[in-house]
């Protein structure tokens, strides 16, 4: 988690997008959205999880305060 800054974001996005779609799922009994639309999702926010990576001085400065 200290390495990757966007990962902790990342995982409040996948739970947020589960839980939309639960919700639309719930109003609408019949809206459904296609298995491939939620694989590019998913893969698009742990693509953006990953995007940013901090290097090791600044980790170890920031470790030292």
């Amino acid at each position: 988690m200290e390495k990757f800054v966007y990962l902790e974001v990342s995982g409040y996005l996948a739970i947020a997008l589960i839980a939309f779609k639960l919700l639309l799922e719930i109003i609408n009994l019949t809206f459904e959205i296609s298995e491939s639309m939620e694989i590019m999702a998913i893969a698009s926010i742990f693509a953006f999880g990953f995007s940013k990576q901090v290097k090791e001085e600044e980790s170890l400065i920031e470790s030292e305060i």
